[in-house]
């Protein structure tokens, strides 16, 4: 019984993502079509926002890494040793 329950759930779930992989198609499809209606300079101008956003994103992500603080194994917290 564990097991056909466990296949069932299977198969939701990879149905539920093959519907999300489909609708995900739909929307990049109508996001071309409705940018394809823009002209050139439009296109520019949203190209080149993106661009730096995508820039300030990368930075704020190397940023973090940089300040991240190490990470430690609970059993160094209790402990306080390293058990490796």
């Amino acid at each position: 019984m564990v097991d056909f329950n466990k296949q069932k759930a299977r198969k939701e779930i990879t149905q539920e993502l093959t519907q999300l992989e489909k609708q995900r198609e739909i929307v990049i499809e109508e996001t071309r079509k409705w940018v394809r209606g823009w002209n050139a300079e439009q296109r520019e101008m949203v190209f080149w926002i993106l661009e730096e956003e995508i820039r300030d994103d990368n930075l704020l992500l190397s940023t973090k890494k940089k300040l991240s603080l190490p990470k430690v194994k609970t059993s160094e917290i209790e402990t306080g040793e390293d058990n490796g």
